[in-house]
């Protein structure tokens, strides 16, 4: 079972960062997806800033054209969108967690609000372990209210063994629950893909996302439910492509719905986290700044500190991100923040319906405007680029 608690009653879910324009939204999916907004560990040098500069003029020359097109259509406003509506979910996906899990002792609202307050302000040592102590104070320096731009001003050094150390840990529900939003009734869907022509399709998604959602919540999402997600998707969309005309006004919304379905199961896949480790392997140290938006960017939480190695280092990261939301330079912002997300999360089951619905909408806009090849859950990895001949 993963560390829940009342640790991911404000969980950020901002996947990709803010957007500084078309050419920055070559998103290259699957293997720079998830750095969005992230400009990495920030150790350079001025002549090697100039170096790579002139490196990356050259190589944009060439690709640009042919990405121009795609990027185009990830625009701002749509990432903006998406950022938002994923937080709005997962923070009320948890909260109704903490609710079931607190209603059955009679004493929801008090035990909620003593929950969090001892998370936040008086942590004890489980809770330090788990990682819930420190989501707390993630999800409130990740929160859409608090801009990267802001949170980035933390400076305070973060050593590359403590990065190196942290047991990151994917955060996975929103996205189980954004296919179950999408996919959860047929009335939602787009109209040729009610077509009684797909009902075995259709039946085969449902209860491969209806099981991956359950495990999800109620603890590790494994890879063979992952697998069987994609592979129902992927019946649905191979009937879908070989029996629909084209021509058809309806093909463009149903291929926008079956690419946002495929896409948001490709972020499930376990091969992003041998990216995100890869991305850790290169840290030659961070500031805290840093090291917020390396999770934000690529959908992190703090998982369970299991040998005492990582407990050590959770203790030294739990005072630096309190610092950061209580006395640091975001802490107007983070406070803000933090009583939008309360406001939020009371809302109950009204906010809970309309938080899915935008959840789906935003995955639709945000991956309607990809080549298939890039959405494609079942297409494999690309391989590691082989090393370059030493001079």
């Amino acid at each position: 079972m993963r560390p829940r608690g009342f640790s991911s009653t404000l969980t950020a879910f901002a996947l990709l960062g803010s957007l500084a324009g078309a050419a920055q939204a070559q998103y290259g999916y699957p293997g720079g997806y998830g750095g969005f907004g992230w400009g990495g560990w920030g150790a350079t040098t001025v002549q090697g800033d100039i170096a790579r500069g002139l490196g990356m003029f050259n190589m944009g020359t060439g690709v640009g054209n042919l990405y121009n097109a795609e990027a185009n259509a990830v625009n701002t406003q749509t990432t903006m969108a998406w950022n938002q509506a994923v937080w709005n979910t997962q923070t009320i996906i948890n909260n109704q967690y903490a609710y079931l899990m607190q209603r059955r002792k009679g004493q929801v609202d008090r035990a909620l609000a003593q929950t969090y307050d001892r998370l936040k302000n008086r942590p004890e040592m489980r809770d330090i372990e788990n990682g819930s102590a420190l989501n707390v104070q993630l999800d409130i320096l990740t929160n859409p209210s608090v801009s990267g731009s802001v949170y980035r001003t933390i400076k305070t050094p973060v050593p590359k063994e403590v990065v190196r150390g942290i047991p990151f840990q994917l955060a996975s529900e929103g996205l189980t629950m954004c296919l179950a939003r999408l996919t959860g009734e047929d009335l939602k869907l787009p109209l040729a893909l009610r077509d009684s022509a797909y009902a075995t399709e259709r039946d085969a998604a449902h209860k491969a996302i209806d099981a991956a959602l359950k495990e999800d919540l109620e603890g590790d999402l494994s890879s063979e439910s992952v697998n069987k997600v994609s592979n129902a998707i992927a019946a649905l969309t191979r009937k879908f492509q070989a029996t629909c005309d084209q021509n058809s006004p309806d093909y463009i919304p149903a291929m926008n719905f079956l690419k946002a379905a495929s896409g948001v199961t490709k972020m499930l896949r376990s091969e992003r986290m041998r990216e995100v480790m890869a991305e850790v392997e290169k840290c030659p140290g961070a500031t805290l700044g840093e090291l917020i938006g390396f999770m934000q960017a690529f959908n992190l939480r703090f998982g369970v500190a299991k040998t005492p190695r990582q407990q050590q280092i959770y203790q030294q990261l739990l005072p630096i991100l309190t610092e950061a939301v209580n006395g640091g330079p975001v802490a107007p912002a983070a406070a803000a923040a933090e009583k939008n997300a309360k406001t939020a999360a009371e809302q109950g089951e009204i906010a809970s319906n309309k938080a899915g619905d935008k959840l789906g909408s935003a995955a639709s806009d945000f991956f309607k405007g990809m080549g298939w090849e890039h959405v494609d859950s079942q297409a494999k990895p690309r391989a590691p680029a082989p090393p370059k001949p030493q001079n």
